[in-house]
C-alpha cells in the first residue's frame, strides 16, 4: 500500500511506526530551487524554440518561482496570505512563453505587457487573493520582464545575473555557481526578517526533537530516585527503567554493528 498524505494531528501513530516513510522536502534557497526546477526541464523542450531571447525567459520564470517560494519562509512578512505555488505554475508559464515566441513576430520585439499579465496576473497571480500580494507580484514582473532582461548587464540582485549561456547545460552550470546562502535583500526583506526566520526555525526544530522523545524519559530519573529510598522494591524499580541516553546508545551500537567495516571506521 502506497499512501500519500499531508501532516495531520489525527494520523494514526501505529500506521506511522510500522511503515516506511518517504518525505519530499521543499528545496531551501534560490540555488536549490533553481536546480530542482531545471532538473524537470527536458532538453527537447528547451531547444524547441530557436530564438536568441528564449533562454533568459524560462530562467527568469524559474527565478521568480524560487523567490515567491522562498518568501513564504518569512511568514506574514513574505506574503500576507500563504499561497501554495507549485511546479505547475512554472510549467504553464514556460509553455505560454514557448507558444508566444513560436507564434508572434519576436524580431519586432516581445509583447512584455502581455507576458507580465499572463505570468503575474494569470499563472502565478491566479492564486493570489490579497491586493498587496498582487501588487508585489506585479512589481517583480515590471522589474524583470522587460527589454533590459536581454542585456548582459542585467541582474536580479548582486551576484544573481542572467546566464550568458544559451543551452540547458550552460544554465545548469550557471546555477551551480550561485551563492549557497541567500541574502534577505534578494527578496526585498530587511536583515531582521532573516534573523526572525532562523530563530523560529531553531525553535521549531527543538520542539520537534522534544516531541519525539520517549514520554517516560523525562521522569524516569525522578521515579527511580524516589523508589530507592523505599528499600529493595524501590531500588528494583529504579534499576529496571532505561533512560533516554541509554536507549540512544543502545540503538546507535546496534546500527554500528550492522554497518560495513569501512563505514564503521569512518
Amino acid at each position: 500500500l502506497w499512501l500519500t498524505t499531508e501532516a495531520h494531528p489525527d494520523f494514526p501513530l501505529s500506521a506511522m511506526r510500522t511503515s516506511l516513510k518517504f518525505c519530499s522536502e521543499a528545496p531551501q534557497g534560490v540555488k536549490a530551487s533553481l536546480t530542482r526546477t531545471f532538473q524537470n526541464v527536458s532538453k527537447e523542450m528547451f531547444e524547441s524554440v530557436n530564438a536568441p531571447m528564449w533562454a533568459p525567459l524560462p530562467y527568469t520564470v524559474a527565478f521568480l518561482h524560487a523567490v515567491v517560494q522562498e518568501r513564504k519562509k518569512f511568514g506574514a512578512l513574505g506574503w500576507s496570505v500563504p499561497y501554495e505555488f507549485n511546479s505547475s505554475d512554472f510549467s504553464a508559464s514556460v509553455q505560454f512563453l514557448q507558444n508566444c515566441l513560436l507564434e508572434c513576430a519576436w524580431k519586432k520585439g516581445l509583447p512584455w505587457p502581455t507576458i507580465r499579465y499572463m505570468i503575474c496576473e494569470v499563472q502565478y497571480g491566479g492564486r493570489v487573493t490579497d491586493d498587496f500580494d498582487r501588487r508585489l507580484l506585479n512589481t517583480y514582473g515590471r522589474a524583470w520582464f522587460k527589454d533590459a532582461l536581454m542585456s548582459e548587464q542585467f541582474s536580479f540582485h548582486k551576484g544573481y545575473t542572467i546566464p550568458a549561456a544559451r543551452t540547458l547545460q550552460g544554465l545548469v552550470d550557471h546555477i551551480a555557481a550561485l551563492p549557497a546562502h541567500d541574502s534577505p535583500h534578494l527578496f526585498g526583506m530587511h536583515a531582521n526578517a532573516d534573523i526572525t526566520y532562523r530563530a523560529q526555525m531553531a525553535l521549531s526544530t527543538l520542539e520537534a526533537i522534544k516531541d519525539i522523545q520517549p514520554k517516560g524519559s523525562s521522569n524516569a530519573g525522578a521515579s527511580g530516585g524516589g523508589g530507592g529510598g523505599g528499600g529493595s522494591s524501590g531500588g528494583g524499580g529504579g534499576g529496571g527503567s532505561q533512560g533516554r541516553e541509554e536507549s540512544v546508545a543502545k540503538v546507535a551500537k546496534e546500527m554500528l554493528g550492522k554497518a560495513p567495516r569501512r563505514a564503521a571506521r569512518r
